[in-house]
């Protein structure tokens, strides 16, 4: 969000596909989504990879306390994001 408004938004989902699960993600930005294999899962975190994406190759999600920490990586800058739980 930016003075109210919404700059960027993206939809994720994790479906099993076969025998494997996947990450996709689609945005305004991408004709198709974009699948990302979960190469790795803990109680706390997962790793999802796609080395064909020009960026990012590798999201990884951890779980912090209540909050989480995303971060992009591969084919350019790593990039973290927290997304903090809103108390009610």
């Amino acid at each position: 969000m930016q003075n109210g408004d919404t700059v960027f938004y993206e939809n994720m989902s994790i479906g099993k596909v076969e025998n494997e699960y996947q990450l996709t993600v689609t945005t305004p930005m991408n004709i198709e989504p974009v699948h990302f294999q979960i190469t790795s899962s803990t109680k706390t975190s997962f790793t999802a990879e796609n080395p064909k994406n020009d960026y990012p190759k590798i999201i990884t999600y951890l779980k912090v306390g209540e909050d989480i920490k995303a971060t992009i990586s591969g084919g350019g800058e790593a990039v973290d994001y927290l997304f903090v739980k809103v108390k009610d």
